[in-house]
């Protein structure tokens, strides 16, 4: 005949009817581990490498910073293909904010990204949106000259056929 020891839990109809409060892992086995250490490991192990980035944060904070002000002042000089890749910027420091935490990156990519898109839709610099720079008046020109020149040559070559 064979003895086995019973085990509180094992049998089939213990699974129907709840014993009691079942104690926690960590208070049966007596190893000290806590569950609560125990679930933070295991939810996430990227936060010990947040906890070393935070060393590097001002150093990040100030970098981001200079280059928004960089791209800022570019895109007021060049308005246009520079503003879609400055609104790109904006979306990698908005993630960067996202990722990092840091709320004034975020608020920064934010304020980028705003003025990008209204550089890009409306096409006016902050000085009022004037044609008065030399560059602009002479590209202006040069369109209008190649305008008629084209306009003019369609005349002269439906009249001489």
């Amino acid at each position: 005949m064979t003895f086995s020891r019973r085990v509180p839990g094992n049998s089939p109809r213990s699974s129907a009817k709840p014993q009691g409060k079942e104690k926690p892992a960590a208070a049966r086995s007596g190893t000290g581990f806590s569950n609560q250490k125990a679930n933070m490991w295991a939810v996430g192990s990227v936060r010990p490498a947040l906890l070393m980035m935070s060393d590097l944060q001002p150093l990040l904070l100030a970098a981001a910073l200079i280059v928004l002000v960089l791209l800022l002042i570019v895109l007021v000089v060049l308005r246009t293909l520079l503003a879609l890749l400055a609104l790109l910027a904006a979306l990698l420091l908005l993630l960067a904010g996202l990722l990092a935490g840091l709320l004034l990156i975020l608020l920064a990519g934010f304020l980028l990204a705003l003025i990008a898109i209204l550089i890009v839709v409306h096409g006016t610099s902050f000085r009022g949106g004037d044609d008065t720079t030399p560059a602009r008046r002479h590209r202006s020109a040069f369109l209008t000259e190649l305008a008629e020149k084209t306009w003019c040559d369609k005349v002269l070559f439906a009249k001489a056929a």
